[in-house]
C-alpha cells in the first residue's frame, strides 16, 4: 500500500525524442535520422500556468545541454545491433518509464 501511495505522489514524466542532425552533414555526408529518448519530469506542483511553462522550458534547456540525449542515442543504437528479444525488452522498459 505504501508503494502505491509513493507512486501517486511522483510527478509525471514524459518521454521526448531528442533529434540530432547527421555528423558532418556540411561536409557532404548524408543527413541521418538519429534520435534518442530522454525523460522530462513535469512540474505539476506549480499553480500558475505561465510559471509551469517557464519551468518546462528551463528543464528542457538543461536537458539539451546535458549528455543524456547522446547517451540515450548511443544506447538505442547499440541495442539495435542486439537480438530481437533484447530490443523488445528495452522498448518495454522505456515505455513503462514514460
Amino acid at each position: 500500500m505504501l508503494r502505491a501511495a509513493n507512486r501517486r505522489r511522483r510527478s509525471p514524466t514524459i518521454a521526448l525524442t531528442a533529434g540530432r542532425a547527421g555528423a558532418g552533414a556540411g561536409e557532404g555526408r548524408a543527413l541521418g535520422n538519429h534520435f534518442g529518448l530522454v525523460f522530462l519530469e513535469l512540474p505539476i506542483g506549480m499553480d500558475h500556468p505561465l510559471e509551469r511553462l517557464y519551468e518546462v522550458r528551463r528543464r528542457m534547456q538543461a536537458l539539451k545541454g546535458s549528455y543524456q540525449p547522446l547517451i540515450a542515442l548511443g544506447l538505442l543504437n547499440a541495442v539495435g545491433y542486439g537480438p530481437r528479444s533484447l530490443q523488445d525488452q528495452v522498448t518495454t522498459l522505456l515505455g513503462n518509464n514514460a
